[in-house]
């Protein structure tokens, strides 16, 4: 069909929410074919009686939009969006520098013993399946050169510096001058079960070295190696 201006157009019909909205849309212009124009049935074209130039082809030419009756209440309508997944996350709390034990101190001439504390670790978790975590960590053999002797007699107590997030601290673990294998295999610093609290904890440890009076003397330096699990 012409509007008024003599041009094709259709009728598009949205449904927009809670509305309905008709739109008059231009199909062609005053350029063939355009039959009004070709057979001259019209003196003009175009907006304003023709005094202004035919609009292009998709462009609106009128709008009408319908509104339903909602008699003497009124609707409430709003839109939520996906929610944000969140996610978990860990850092070595400051610039990581060497955790130095000092000199160590000999017992009952038996053993030498160095105490200290590891640098904190920052766990943040604010994912939406508060999926379980895990931080474990485990150190190598202490060497000095071509001296050495087992990461086994390392020990710790982990502890929670910061609340948070549903965390809790892993087990002490004894140097294993005292028996076991201490921290030469991998040990739970801390963790959190499913459907913990969303948040930041702040994790540490107090770190208990027992080494025999045999090893020979010298500065020795381990790497404990921290593993981050979750699901």
């Amino acid at each position: 069909m012409q509007n008024q201006e003599h041009v094709r157009t259709f009728v598009k019909v949205q449904v927009q929410k809670d509305a309905l909205v008709v739109q008059n849309v231009r199909s062609g212009t005053c350029d063939a074919p355009n039959a009004a124009v070709e057979l001259r049935k019209v003196v003009w074209c175009g907006p304003a009686n023709g005094t202004e130039a035919a609009l292009p082809v998709g462009s609106v030419q009128d709008e009408v939009t319908i509104h339903p009756n909602h008699g003497d209440g009124q609707d409430i309508q709003v839109d939520v969006p996906d929610a944000a997944p969140g996610e978990f996350g860990w850092t070595i709390n400051g610039h990581n520098g060497l955790v130095d034990l000092g000199t160590a101190t000999e017992k009952n001439n038996s053993y030498f013993e160095a105490t200290g504390q590891i640098n904190p670790i920052t766990v943040t978790d604010t994912r939406r399946a508060v999926a379980p975590w895990s931080i474990a960590a485990k150190v190598g053999d202490f060497t000095d050169g071509s001296k050495s002797f087992s990461g086994k007699y390392l020990g710790w107590t982990p502890k929670i510096v910061a609340a948070g997030g549903g965390a809790v601290a892993g087990a002490p673990v004894g140097s294993g001058y005292d028996g076991g294998t201490g921290l030469s295999g991998s040990r739970a610093l801390g963790s959190a079960a499913q459907g913990h609290d969303r948040g930041t904890a702040v994790l540490g440890s107090d770190l208990d070295l027992k080494i025999p009076v045999e090893v020979d003397k010298g500065s020795y330096r381990g790497t404990l190696t921290l593993t981050a699990i979750s699901n």
